[in-house]
């Protein structure tokens, strides 16, 4: 393996998790899943409608067109709502936005209703049609690697839930920078490595519990973030960060029984309190 991040290729073994391994590199210490160990199915069919409906449907169950009449209940799309609102704060004149990896256009749709003009980007044929039906968003399906836009077309590029699951973050973000125009604004919303739940996760695997780093590092996450690397990313991909958030995965989405969403609740008071979060929110400004 070669780091994406310092391009160097010593790596310390974190968590064998069988049937994949994620290590750390010595030198950066950017996490990443081992994809060799992986006996995964393509993109395409990883991403299928079996994803979002069944694989994880608490996670993608107010994700469609009836989503605004589960606004007031639902905090994961307040949650999008809120950060629509903070980017047509930062982004006064409107203009494009690009959402990679956008599932099936909710919040796309929102930002078109606060006067946005959207373009969603998503390997998945199920979610690519969802979104384009249902939404009327311009898509293209693939990876962003091989759309054809033009450079310094966007004025705000989002990835919501997406940067820990490529391969090669370094290039998305370089794409992302060319895309932006000039103080264009990026947004990202990711897993906190650094997080309470982490560090538990941890220590339950040193004690030969293995099911909570499964939990905390799921398989289609090939990078795992922590605040040093993702600032390190974003500086070397031409971002400052202007403004950075940390937040918890609301109980809604929360795939488990009755047991696990009790535990997870003093869980997420004692994160708090040690403001070590499971998700980071970063806004940042493409460097002029």
């Amino acid at each position: 393996m070669k780091c994406d991040l310092c391009g160097k290729t010593e790596f310390k073994l974190l968590y064998d998790l069988r049937p994949y391994k994620i290590y750390e590199c010595k030198f950066c210490r950017l996490r990443v899943t081992d994809q060799g160990s992986i006996k995964a199915k393509k993109d395409s069919e990883m991403y299928s409608e079996e994803y979002f409906k069944e694989v994880h449907p608490k996670f993608f169950g107010v994700c469609d067109k009836t989503y605004p009449k589960h606004i007031k209940h639902s905090r994961k799309l307040k949650n999008f709502w809120n950060v629509a609102n903070t980017i047509s704060k930062y982004v006064p004149n409107k203009g494009k936005v690009l959402d990679i990896g956008c599932a099936t256009g909710v919040f796309l749709d929102m930002m078109k209703r606060k006067g946005f003009e959207p373009y969603g980007v998503d390997i998945s044929d199920y979610a690519s049609k969802y979104a384009k039906e249902n939404f009327g968003i311009k898509m293209f399906k693939g990876k962003l690697e091989d759309s054809k836009f033009k450079d310094e077309f966007f004025d705000v590029i989002t990835m919501w839930d997406f940067i820990e699951h490529v391969t090669n973050p370094t290039e998305v973000l370089n794409i992302a920078n060319r895309l932006l125009k000039k103080g264009g604004m990026l947004f990202i919303l990711t897993i906190n490595d650094d997080s309470l739940m982490e560090t538990l996760s941890r220590m339950s695997y040193n004690l030969g519990m293995k099911k909570p780093a499964e939990i905390t590092h799921p398989v289609h996450h090939v990078h795992h973030y922590t605040d040093t690397t993702l600032r390190a990313l974003l500086h070397k991909t031409g971002f400052q960060i202007i403004r950075k958030e940390r937040s918890e995965m609301p109980l809604e989405n929360v795939e488990g029984n009755l047991f696990v969403k009790a535990a997870y609740i003093p869980l997420v008071a004692m994160s708090h309190l040690l403001k070590k979060q499971h998700e980071v929110r970063v806004f940042a400004r493409k460097r002029e």
